[in-house]
């Protein structure tokens, strides 16, 4: 019995890794957004390179881009609570950190949810 356990539990870490192993190395670019229900999705014709976007590089590199402006910085992963915590030097020359909790990450999708509660769609294409 404690060797089923132990197995589960092998699966299930192997497969949370694995998943999360998905969130490295790429371009996340903004898809939508849900707050108290209602979705915002940018116009159409807005090119996903245009787009506010993330990086999260495996070595704890951390980049957001926005309107042309690349801030760079940190991020960290706290496996227990499920949060990525930010941190960039804003444009005030003061450490701008964010906390935002991971919903979902796919191949090609991402969810996270801000502290307001909003839920951020993230797409890697």
């Amino acid at each position: 019995m404690r060797l089923l356990l132990f197995a589960l539990l092998l699966l299930t870490a192997f497969t949370v890794r694995d998943q999360n192993d998905q969130l490295f190395d790429k371009r996340w670019y903004f898809g939508y957004m849900r707050l108290n229900g209602q979705a915002v999705e940018p116009p159409l014709k807005t090119a996903p390179a245009k787009r506010p976007w993330m990086y999260f590089g495996k070595d704890g590199a951390y980049q957001q881009g926005m309107d042309g402006q690349v801030d760079k910085g940190i991020w960290k992963l706290n496996k227990e609570s499920g949060r990525i915590i930010t941190t960039v030097t804003g444009r005030n020359g003061k450490p701008d950190i964010n906390d935002l909790r991971l919903l979902k990450v796919t191949a090609d999708s991402l969810e996270l949810e801000d502290p307001d509660g909003a839920v951020l769609g993230m797409l890697s294409k």
